[in-house]
Protein backbone atom coordinates (compact mmCIF):
# COMPACT_ATOMS: atom_id res chain seq x y z
CA UNK A 1 0.00 0.00 0.00
CA UNK A 2 1.23 3.30 -0.67
CA UNK A 3 0.50 6.40 1.37
CA UNK A 4 1.02 9.64 -0.52
CA UNK A 5 0.83 13.03 1.32
CA UNK A 6 -0.23 16.87 0.20
CA UNK A 7 -0.03 19.90 1.35
CA UNK A 8 -2.53 22.57 0.86
CA UNK A 9 -1.72 26.08 1.48
CA UNK A 10 -2.98 29.49 0.73
CA UNK A 11 -6.09 31.78 1.43
CA UNK A 12 -7.47 32.33 -1.98
CA UNK A 13 -10.06 29.97 -1.79
CA UNK A 14 -12.27 32.91 -1.37
CA UNK A 15 -12.35 36.78 -1.61
CA UNK A 16 -12.76 38.59 2.15
CA UNK A 17 -11.35 42.16 1.55
CA UNK A 18 -9.14 43.79 4.46
CA UNK A 19 -12.74 45.27 5.84
CA UNK A 20 -14.03 42.11 6.97
CA UNK A 21 -11.72 41.41 9.66
CA UNK A 22 -12.29 37.62 9.11
CA UNK A 23 -9.37 36.50 6.83
CA UNK A 24 -7.75 34.39 9.85
CA UNK A 25 -11.04 32.90 10.41
CA UNK A 26 -12.07 32.13 7.37
CA UNK A 27 -8.86 30.63 6.59
CA UNK A 28 -9.21 28.30 9.61
CA UNK A 29 -12.71 26.95 9.23
CA UNK A 30 -11.77 26.64 5.81
CA UNK A 31 -8.43 24.52 6.63
CA UNK A 32 -10.87 22.44 9.20
CA UNK A 33 -13.93 22.23 7.18
CA UNK A 34 -11.42 20.64 4.31
CA UNK A 35 -9.88 18.07 6.60
CA UNK A 36 -13.27 16.94 7.74
CA UNK A 37 -14.75 16.88 4.22
CA UNK A 38 -12.10 14.62 2.97
CA UNK A 39 -12.11 12.45 6.17
CA UNK A 40 -15.86 11.83 5.35
CA UNK A 41 -14.51 11.33 1.47
CA UNK A 42 -11.40 9.50 1.35
CA UNK A 43 -11.78 8.19 -1.96
CA UNK A 44 -13.79 10.36 -4.06
CA UNK A 45 -12.04 14.20 -4.26
CA UNK A 46 -14.65 16.06 -6.33
CA UNK A 47 -17.46 14.67 -3.76
CA UNK A 48 -15.01 16.74 -0.90
CA UNK A 49 -14.70 19.59 -2.54
CA UNK A 50 -18.56 19.68 -3.35
CA UNK A 51 -19.09 19.24 0.52
CA UNK A 52 -16.70 22.20 1.23
CA UNK A 53 -18.27 24.33 -0.72
CA UNK A 54 -21.31 23.56 0.33
CA UNK A 55 -20.52 23.75 3.94
CA UNK A 56 -18.36 26.89 3.83
CA UNK A 57 -20.14 29.11 1.10
CA UNK A 58 -23.27 30.69 3.26
CA UNK A 59 -20.35 31.59 5.70
CA UNK A 60 -18.19 33.42 3.21
CA UNK A 61 -21.02 34.48 1.75
CA UNK A 62 -22.26 36.21 5.02
CA UNK A 63 -18.94 37.62 5.51
CA UNK A 64 -18.26 39.29 2.03
CA UNK A 65 -21.51 40.89 2.30
CA UNK A 66 -21.13 42.18 6.08
CA UNK A 67 -17.56 43.14 4.19
CA UNK A 68 -19.25 46.09 2.36
CA UNK A 69 -20.85 47.46 5.10
CA UNK A 70 -18.03 47.59 7.20
CA UNK A 71 -15.88 48.96 3.80
CA UNK A 72 -18.34 51.90 4.24
CA UNK A 73 -17.29 52.69 7.86
CA UNK A 74 -13.66 53.23 6.41
CA UNK A 75 -14.32 55.05 2.94
CA UNK A 76 -17.61 56.50 2.84
CA UNK A 77 -19.19 56.54 -0.32
CA UNK A 78 -21.43 59.50 0.39
CA UNK A 79 -21.69 62.96 2.25
CA UNK A 80 -24.21 61.25 4.40
CA UNK A 81 -22.86 58.28 5.01
CA UNK A 82 -19.71 60.11 6.10
CA UNK A 83 -21.64 62.26 8.30
CA UNK A 84 -22.89 59.46 9.85
CA UNK A 85 -19.78 58.02 10.50
CA UNK A 86 -18.26 61.39 11.94
CA UNK A 87 -21.50 61.74 14.33
CA UNK A 88 -20.52 57.73 15.65
CA UNK A 89 -17.20 58.83 16.29
CA UNK A 90 -17.81 62.05 17.89
CA UNK A 91 -20.28 60.12 20.47
CA UNK A 92 -17.74 57.39 20.89
CA UNK A 93 -14.80 59.58 21.68
CA UNK A 94 -16.56 61.77 23.93
CA UNK A 95 -18.75 58.61 26.15
CA UNK A 96 -15.03 56.97 26.52
CA UNK A 97 -13.73 60.54 27.67
CA UNK A 98 -16.69 60.59 30.78
CA UNK A 99 -15.45 57.37 31.60
CA UNK A 100 -12.09 57.82 31.94
CA UNK A 101 -12.26 60.90 33.56
CA UNK A 102 -14.26 59.71 35.92
CA UNK A 103 -11.99 56.32 36.32
CA UNK A 104 -9.00 58.89 37.09
CA UNK A 105 -10.83 61.46 39.74
CA UNK A 106 -12.00 58.19 41.70
CA UNK A 107 -8.63 57.14 41.74
CA UNK A 108 -7.30 60.59 42.81
CA UNK A 109 -9.49 60.99 45.40
CA UNK A 110 -8.16 58.47 47.54
CA UNK A 111 -4.43 58.89 46.93
CA UNK A 112 -4.85 63.02 48.02
CA UNK A 113 -6.77 62.19 50.84
CA UNK A 114 -4.05 59.69 52.06
CA UNK A 115 -1.34 62.34 51.45
CA UNK A 116 -3.48 64.56 53.44
CA UNK A 117 -3.76 61.51 56.75
CA UNK A 118 -0.34 60.99 56.78
CA UNK A 119 0.88 64.90 56.86
CA UNK A 120 2.26 65.38 60.34
CA UNK A 121 -0.15 68.89 61.83
CA UNK A 122 1.55 71.89 62.54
Amino acid sequence: MEHRRVLLAGDAAWCLNLFSGMGTTAALRGGAELGRVLAEHPNDLPAALAGWEARLRPFITKHQRMARLKHQWFVPTNRALTGVRTLVLHLAVNARRAVTEARLLRAAVPAASGARGGAASP
